[in-house]
């Protein structure tokens, strides 16, 4: 029984002094751990969203006058070419046009003056992992490649591998943020049904 009794006093202070230290120790806080997917493949946008319109009109020639005078004003670029054979009978024509978004605006609503607009859907690119995700490995693996300058130049493939991973992400982030106002406009112009 004093065994005993001696031993549990000899535990209690350890056991309590350990408590004390555990409280007045400053916990070291582990790095941040690395990103996942370093090979991940970013989206290189050019535009922020997609506008698809349908236009119904009585004159379709005059319609598709008006329609170029209207991208060059509003500097709108054609995406694809939308030249018409005139033999063609059919009264129907296409049109990717790039503009920046309050022009694309300004556009949609002159097409309303011009005919009925049978459809005017958006749809936002959004992609918000560019910003955050893509610009903090970006930011990270360019002070790494630059503190790691003298090792990586034996090491060719490796150097290689991050200069091509550097450029996607480089080239992923600068295209997201060049077509923040760029929207893409695809619009159809039909004859009007007699």
């Amino acid at each position: 029984m004093t065994r005993f009794f001696l031993a549990t006093l000899l535990l209690i202070p350890a056991s309590v002094l350990a408590q004390s230290d555990r409280d007045n120790t400053v916990r070291r806080r582990d790095p941040e751990p690395p990103a996942k997917f370093w090979l991940r493949r970013y989206p290189v946008r050019r535009f922020a969203a997609l506008r698809h319109v349908d236009l119904e009109t009585a004159d379709f020639e005059r319609t598709l006058a008006q329609v170029r005078g209207y991208i060059e004003k509003l500097d709108g670029a054609e995406d694809i070419s939308s030249a018409r054979d005139p033999r063609d009978t059919v009264k129907y024509q296409q049109f990717a046009i790039a503009f920046d978004r309050k022009n694309a605006d300004k556009f949609i609503k002159r097409l309303s003056r011009m005919g009925k607009v049978r459809r005017d859907t958006q749809v936002e690119i959004l992609h918000p992992e560019i910003p955050g995700e893509a610009a903090t490995k970006l930011a990270q693996l360019q002070m790494e490649r630059r503190a790691a300058k003298e090792s990586l130049n034996s090491l060719f493939s490796v150097r290689s591998v991050i200069d091509e991973l550097l450029d996607h992400l480089k080239q992923a982030v600068d295209a997201y943020e060049g077509s923040k106002d760029r929207v893409l406009v695809n619009l159809t112009v039909e004859q009007k049904a007699r």
